[in-house]
């Protein structure tokens, strides 16, 4: 390449990249703006008996769905107990930002296609997530820093087994 060429391509690639930045920092903004209105939607919902929630909701509030009702509950939920994991398929979904039914679709394929074991790593995730929150591994004592590493070592091989086989 030329000197000039590689300048302005430079130039262009810092132009496109500082774009890049500020739309993702203005979706990310807006996705957790709309995230805490669908929790405190939820929240408000929640107060409504619950026999009296769809008859309410369809005379107060005639354009909110009854699926959408379901996805606010959910999420606000999920919010509650897993504030980390509270955006899924179904929050994007009641956005608008993916097609409801292919999201559930997908799920159902990743489901089946998944051993069951699958699903404690979620659990596993959160539960060394909380645990480093309370005390940063930095302050661990050898025995503590071994017996995990002894017990996740199986788990980083098969991620390592992973990841080398995605790349071949």
């Amino acid at each position: 390449m030329n000197t000039e060429l590689t300048t302005a391509t430079a130039e262009r690639i810092k132009e496109l990249h500082e774009v890049v930045l500020s739309s993702v920092k203005g979706a990310t903004d807006a996705v957790n703006q709309a995230m805490m209105a669908s929790v405190e939607i939820g929240g408000h919902i929640q107060q409504i008996p619950r026999g009296q929630r769809i008859a309410w909701l369809r005379d107060n509030c005639p354009n909110i769905e009854q699926k959408q009702i379901a996805a606010y509950l959910s999420i606000a939920a999920t919010y509650r107990n897993r504030p980390e994991n509270a955006i899924d398929h179904r929050f994007f979904a009641l956005l608008g930002m993916t097609d409801g039914n292919e999201a559930r679709q997908d799920h159902k394929h990743l489901k089946n296609a998944m051993p069951q074991w699958i699903a404690w790593t979620g659990k596993l995730t959160g539960y060394f997530s909380e645990m480093t929150k309370q005390t940063p591994p930095d302050q661990w004592d050898e025995t503590q820093k071994a017996s995990v590493a002894e017990q996740l070592k199986p788990i980083v091989e098969l991620y390592n087994n992973i990841v080398n086989d995605r790349q071949s």
